[in-house]
């Protein structure tokens, strides 16, 4: 019987450089490695590495990328990032019936039947009933807002729908339970986006007239509606 030739193929890779390679790895592609061999395995579980990989998780810079997906699949994140230099991009599902909101890194973004809420720093995703009954009115019809209280430091959504029904509620996200809200002083376009200043959400609407309408997240009440001088914006003000 002929002996086996030695695979001179084969490469040795010393485990400290094979950790240096892991650390650049995604999540799902460490957990898959995991099963190649107990060596690899063994430095996966390592406390010297899983230390190493959260100090490096901290400073890496991490990109969001939303787009829009099929109406009938719920926002998730893409089964693996991708790695462009020392950046890190996370691709989630998102409906572009209506803009998504950002606060303090936070990011609410709306599918038909759910508003969901994303820490991408932490990967966490919650996901909340777009009213407390049956919504009445296509989801195109809403003007939303998402902010905070400084008051109590909890986070908001303002849901407002002007056109086929007249519904306007606002959504504590702390205890996911949602309260009515008076009617505002004016009507205003769906789908504007809004902006959170200092506890406050303000549309911008630019139409036949230029209105600003802000809402106090914590009295949930209106503050003020502006009328603008026409030179002041444009179409494209934002």
């Amino acid at each position: 019987m002929e002996e086996k030739r030695e695979n001179t193929n084969s490469i040795y890779i010393v485990p400290e450089l094979l950790e240096d390679i892991f650390l650049r790895l995604p999540l799902k592609s460490i957990l898959k490695f995991k099963t190649v061999s107990r060596q690899w395995r063994s430095i996966l579980e390592s406390k010297l590495f899983v230390e190493r990989r959260g100090n490096l998780q901290k400073h890496r810079r991490k990109i969001l990328a939303a787009y829009n997906c099929n109406y009938f699949m719920r926002p998730s994140i893409f089964p693996e990032s991708r790695f462009e230099g020392d950046e890190e991009i996370v691709y989630l599902h998102c409906d572009a019936a209506q803009p998504s909101m950002t606060c303090d890194g936070l990011l609410c973004i709306t599918e038909p039947g759910w508003f969901n809420v994303l820490n991408p720093s932490a990967g966490q995703l919650r996901r909340f009933p777009p009213g407390p009954g049956p919504v009445k009115g296509p989801q195109e019809n809403w003007l939303l807002g998402f902010g905070r209280d400084n008051v109590t430091g909890r986070y908001k959504i303002v849901r407002m729908c002007f056109h086929d029904c007249y519904e306007f509620g606002i959504l504590d996200i702390e205890t996911g339970v949602w309260s009515k809200l008076r009617s505002p002083p004016h009507n205003m376009l769906p789908g504007s986006k809004s902006v959170c200043v200092n506890g406050s959400i303000y549309w911008l609407q630019i139409s036949a007239g230029y209105i600003i309408l802000a809402m106090d997240l914590h009295e949930e009440s209106y503050h003020g509606v502006h009328h603008l001088p026409a030179t002041w914006v444009t179409q494209e003000t934002s």
